[in-house]
């Protein structure tokens, strides 16, 4: 999807590219034009595992962004991370009282504990149908392609040419930055997908059920105990 001139862990791409004698760099799938980064928010899929937290914490937009950040080409795992962590932070942030604020913060702990543990494989498999291996001298051109498929398609600005040149130059060797950016200021490029429903995911969702059902039988049975005659 996203090319890029970064080089990371090419030992995944050793396969593809054994038969190389020029250096080789990561770069955009060659069908990049048809690929789309998506998301389906929080989930065992995105996190890692799920939780049973407060019923009000919503960090679907977080686990989007965090899946989308997956999907950038050459993209530095620990800054999706980075980002996932702050994300929450300041929604937790928004909470009106301190006790809140503080639960939140430790329900987000949790939930960033998921893919800094076990993210690796979704990281990678992220990376591998996002990019291809391609000589060093072809990686700039592949920048520059998928930057101005990128902008034609989503820019309702109208950038022109100079505005590519410009990015490019700003960006010169944190391409998957600049790519980072250009889709949280063009949401509409990320596609939101359904989250794919998992057993363990069925089976915190029972859990989670019988702790609400648990729940209202103690407040009633509560009431009850009160009941004066």
């Amino acid at each position: 999807m996203i090319s890029s001139n970064l080089r990371f862990d090419e030992t995944m791409y050793e396969e593809q590219s054994s038969d190389r004698t020029e250096p080789t760099l990561t770069a955009a799938n060659p069908s990049y034009t048809k690929y789309k980064v998506w998301a389906n928010g929080c989930g065992t899929d995105s996190i890692g595992f799920q939780l049973m937290g407060e019923e009000n914490l919503d960090f679907t937009d977080c686990c989007n962004w965090h899946d989308a950040c997956y999907g950038i080409c050459g993209i530095s795992k620990t800054l999706c991370e980075k980002k996932f962590s702050k994300c929450m932070k300041d929604k937790c942030a928004l909470e009106p009282t301190t006790e809140l604020q503080k639960s939140c913060g430790t329900t987000a702990e949790l939930y960033a504990m998921g893919p800094n543990m076990m993210g690796c494989p979704a990281f990678t498999a992220g990376q591998k149908e996002a990019c291809e291996c391609v000589d060093e001298s072809k990686a700039a051109t592949r920048n520059r392609n998928r930057l101005e498929h990128f902008l034609a398609t989503h820019a309702r600005d109208g950038a022109e040419a100079e505005d590519v040149d410009a990015l490019l130059a700003k960006y010169k060797g944190k391409e998957p930055v600049m790519f980072l950016r250009l889709l949280a200021k063009y949401p509409e490029a990320l596609t939101l997908k359904k989250a794919r429903v998992s057993d363990t995911d069925k089976v915190f969702e029972s859990l989670k059920k019988h702790k609400q059902e648990k729940a209202k039988a103690d407040e009633h049975n509560d009431v009850e105990a009160h009941i004066e005659l």
